[in-house]
């Protein structure tokens, strides 16, 4: 998930960097918005996984995103999209640690639960 992510993620800001520098846009303010930009598809590909690969969870985040943008003042200040790229990526990288952190518990529950059956048909001797 956070490869894929990550992948699309510096695609899809690549794919928008002409467009971004046309718009006369400082290298700071691009810097901060390829850093949210990376951070919010780690957040729409982790709905995507979950509803079993379906795309209502990844449109709905990114039309939210677009309209956050829209709705946020002073965005096309350099300060505004650094700050938001960090806040994107903290609230990424908290959603990818508690994933890696539930899945490894998963892990765990399993391999214990595996040996208490293991024990159970054994009558506790393994």
């Amino acid at each position: 998930m956070l490869r894929t992510g990550l992948g699309l993620g510096v695609y899809w800001a690549a794919w928008h960097l002409i467009p971004l520098l046309q718009a006369g846009h400082p290298a700071t303010w691009i810097a901060g918005w390829f850093l949210g930009t990376v951070a919010l598809r780690v957040l729409i590909v982790w709905p995507h996984v979950r509803t079993g690969h379906g795309v209502s969870a990844a449109i709905l985040m990114h039309a939210m995103a677009n309209v956050i943008d829209v709705c946020t003042p002073g965005l096309d200040r350099p300060i505004s999209t650094i700050t938001t790229g960090v806040v994107t990526a903290a609230v990424a990288a908290a959603v990818v640690c508690f994933g890696w952190l539930r899945a490894r518990d998963q892990r765990s529950c399993g391999n214990r639960r595996g040996e208490r059956v293991q024990a159970q048909r054994t009558g506790g001797l393994t």
